[in-house]
């Protein structure tokens, strides 16, 4: 698994074609997710993204009175959408998977927590063409400035497609193959980690890269600090 420590440390994956503008038509997302601590204050993680101004972000959030939520939000030329599912503690891991189709201002998101649909809460109506990401890069556990992520996460990946609720129960289940559509594939778990080795205890621009599965080269460049890298058997264990 991967171990952000909320100070420094994120993963980009990059700008490409291929992941670019991901969300203007159908796509998805999905990782599993263990946060150390609530953001606290209102504040929020950025689980993974765009930048905040030009893109699309996947956040932790903190709504006050112990109601910490996964996020979407999308940005648009007039107001960005913005969504938010289930209330979450930390400590406790959990598979997320976000499904939406940017294609019309109608839609909403589909939230999957363990594989069950989740109710959907609109904290902003989406108004306006969406806004091209295309100069930012895709980054997991920060956007690159600030609000970092403190937890773990594993298993992320970005679809070119809308999963269905079935799909995203087999990737709760454990499942650790292909579903087709990824465009984005990271794992700690990969065993051909670039220029590492399984000896090393963190990753750093220096020392590792995480190959992307999909095989669509968006591979993983650790920045910032050091991140962790942490046994597997605990999540694991959640799916027992």
């Amino acid at each position: 698994m991967i171990d952000f420590d909320g100070t420094d440390d994120f993963i980009s994956g990059g700008s490409s074609a291929t992941i670019d503008n991901s969300f203007n038509t159908s796509a998805s997302i999905s990782f599993w997710l263990r946060t150390d601590t609530s953001p606290g204050g209102g504040a929020s993680f950025r689980l993974a993204g765009k930048a905040d101004v030009s893109g699309l972000l996947f956040l932790l959030s903190d709504f006050g009175a112990s109601s910490i939520s996964i996020r979407f939000r999308q940005s648009r030329a007039t107001t960005p959408g913005d969504w938010r599912a289930s209330n979450l503690s930390t400590g406790v891991w959990r598979h997320i998977a976000i499904t939406y189709d940017g294609g019309s201002t109608a839609n909403d998101p589909t939230f999957y927590i363990n594989g069950s649909s989740v109710a959907t809460i609109e904290v902003g109506a989406p108004a306006g063409a969406i806004s091209d990401d295309s100069a930012s890069n895709f980054n997991i556990g920060q956007d690159g400035a600030t609000e970092f992520t403190n937890g773990q996460m594993e298993d992320f990946r970005l679809f070119n497609r809308i999963i269905t609720q079935n799909e995203s129960l087999i990737l709760a289940n454990g499942y650790r193959g292909p579903l087709g559509g990824e465009i984005l594939w990271l794992t700690m778990m990969d065993s051909r980690i670039l220029a590492g080795s399984w000896g090393d205890q963190t990753l750093s621009s220096a020392s590792a890269h995480l190959p992307d599965r999909s095989n669509n080269s968006n591979d993983g460049t650790p920045q910032g600090g050091a991140i962790g890298r942490g046994s597997d058997i605990l999540r694991m264990g959640a799916m027992i």
